[in-house]
């Protein structure tokens, strides 16, 4: 072969391997530049419960991600709470998927991940947080509620109770509180995990306050577990100091003790809860009579009441 076509066949192969290369380097360039538009957005992306409040789950509870994805990104791959879940549209590029809570799932902030991965495998963008700020927390325990009092026994007038739970309530029923002998009043919430209350003595003998089951909700809504029960022996009658005569039968004479200091209600019950008699005066240690000429005969309990104490005793009316 002369030197002629030698020298044409090197440069049609120098031109061949230049193009090749071209054509390589622009692919690779092309496939970069894919790789960097495919990187897309993802905007509103946000996480709820189902729960009346939706920043907290509950066993059961459905918890839902939403998000927007731009147009060049695949299908996404989607995990809640560490569980793969499958992602559904819910408009053009805006997915959803959910997860309903179970007790296996571990409590605490509710973690998720929006994970996009081109045809080779290539991870293009993965997406852990929400962009307004959005958050779920598990909270499948149920507190724990306890009520206790410095006051011991016997007692003569009212006193304090504390009723507390192991964690933040979010509600409080007091009609379910379950006492016996006894009134509660004046409720005050100290914290949000902290009640205090005014139990006040019906009759002599035991009275008991208990926290029943779900008489409170955490934030979450789990319902507390019941509280012991707190028991107490009222001592009503040490608060008079003479009562005569009797059985009465025209007037009944009362003298209190020097430390009952107030105004109050006196006032007579018969055993099947008629009031026969009811007068507010102030007390100051003073001897009060009460007249009972027009009160049938039987057997009456004596209330003396005011916003500090309540106690009585047991009178006989006798014509």
């Amino acid at each position: 072969m002369d030197r002629f076509l030698i020298r044409k066949t090197i440069a049609h192969r120098l031109i061949l391997s230049c193009f090749i290369l071209t054509f390589v380097f622009a692919d690779a360039i092309a496939q970069g530049f894919a790789k960097t538009s495919a990187s897309g957005v993802v905007s509103n992306v946000n996480i709820v419960s189902n729960n009346e409040n939706t920043s907290f789950a509950k066993l059961g509870d459905v918890v839902t991600l939403s998000f927007i994805a731009s147009s060049d990104l695949p299908t996404p791959q989607v995990t809640i709470a560490g569980h793969k879940v499958s992602p559904s549209f819910v408009s053009y590029l805006q997915y959803a998927a959910s997860w309903t809570m179970t007790d296996t799932d571990i409590e605490g902030e509710i973690l998720f991940s929006v994970a996009y991965v081109d045809e080779a495998g290539d991870t293009l963008n993965v997406i852990n947080a929400t962009t307004d700020n959005s958050k779920v927390y598990y909270d499948m325990t149920r507190p724990t509620s306890g009520i206790f009092s410095t006051v011991g026994s016997p007692v003569s007038a009212p006193f304090t109770v504390s009723i507390s739970f192991s964690e933040a309530i979010s509600t409080f029923d007091v009609s379910r509180i379950i006492v016996e002998n006894a009134t509660l009043s004046d409720f005050d919430r100290v914290r949000n995990n902290l009640i205090t209350a005014i139990v006040t003595p019906i009759h002599d003998g035991r009275l008991s306050v208990q926290i029943p089951d779900s008489t409170a909700t955490d934030q979450a809504g789990n319902p507390n577990i019941a509280s012991v029960v707190l028991t107490r022996t009222a001592i009503s009658t040490g608060m008079f100091d003479k009562i005569y005569p009797n059985p009465a039968s025209t007037n009944l004479t009362v003298k209190y003790v020097p430390a009952v200091s107030a105004k109050a209600v006196i006032s007579l019950v018969s055993y099947n809860g008629i009031t026969v008699y009811e007068k507010e005066m102030a007390l100051d240690g003073l001897t009060v009579t009460i007249d009972v000429s027009g009160v049938p005969s039987g057997m009456y309990m004596l209330f003396t009441r005011s916003k500090d104490y309540s106690f009585y005793t047991n009178v006989v009316v006798a014509h």
